[in-house]
């Protein structure tokens, strides 16, 4: 009997800029100097050996860290797309600018995720370690939705917390 898969899940990296209350990523920061880093060509390779194995439809999804502190992650994406998976990655927004947005849309992501945990800005910011993060995850989300097709999801990825328990029926009202 053959086993077909359906998703594969890759750290694409072990780099982030916040300081998570929820997280230690930012402690360590060592993916820069990764010796089993892979290439993009390396990528390449196992996407075409893994689209002889996988399901219709199958799902590639890069986490990390912040993915987008890769530099190559949006054309590790443009293989996976353009072998007919579906890609997703999860972000906090705060490299995202108009050129970035374009960019994402141009690789043909099919699934972003936002990480926003409240409303309240000062809620965001404390529980992410950065002052002025919501602020870059909101205008993030208002690029990616101005320029990425009705195909691409751009969803709100949110860590229920006792510091935001209490707004998160209007989070997810919103």
């Amino acid at each position: 009997m053959t086993v077909k898969i359906k998703q594969c899940d890759l750290s694409i990296s072990n780099r982030c800029m916040m300081r998570c209350k929820m997280c230690d990523i930012w402690k360590r920061n060592t993916d820069l100097h990764d010796p089993y880093r892979l290439t993009v060509d390396e990528y390449k390779k196992i996407f075409c050996e893994l689209r002889q194995h996988a399901n219709n439809p199958f799902s590639l999804t890069f986490g990390g860290g912040e993915p987008l502190l890769r530099t190559d992650l949006l054309d590790i994406i443009k293989i996976g797309a353009s072998l007919g998976f579906k890609t997703h990655f999860s972000t906090n927004g705060y490299l995202i600018d108009e050129t970035m947005a374009m960019r994402i849309s141009d690789s043909g992501v099919s699934f972003i995720g936002i990480s926003i945990d409240s409303l309240d800005s000062s809620i965001h910011d404390s529980l992410r370690g950065r002052e002025g993060c919501w602020e870059k995850a909101m205008n993030a989300v208002t690029l990616l939705k101005k320029h990425c097709s009705k195909e691409t999801q751009v969803n709100i990825l949110t860590i229920i917390m006792g510091k935001n328990i209490e707004g998160i029926i209007d989070l997810t009202n919103w």
